[in-house]
């Protein structure tokens, strides 16, 4: 899983060359085999072939469900707040 793009410009910003998302998407890409149509076909973003599957989950736990929805929770109150 990659992070959001914005976090790519912080690395940047702290890191400087290298690290912005235009740098690191390819690098996401040739390694992705989506198996996922409705993500595959957004090939800006995706890309089907690369050494490593992936795919959504064919069944989610109710714990795991709970973890999801806690943390897009949280993502709204640190967007809120600007963090």
């Amino acid at each position: 899983m990659f992070k959001a793009h914005q976090d790519y410009y912080k690395y940047f910003n702290l890191f400087s060359l290298g690290w912005s998302f235009e740098e690191v998407l390819p690098f996401f890409k040739i390694s992705e085999d989506n198996r996922d149509y409705s993500f595959a076909k957004d090939s800006i973003h995706h890309a089907v072939g690369g050494p490593q599957p992936v795919s959504q989950p064919k069944f989610i736990t109710p714990l795991g469900k709970a973890f999801l929805v806690k943390n897009y929770l949280v993502s709204i109150v640190m967007k809120l707040k600007n963090i």
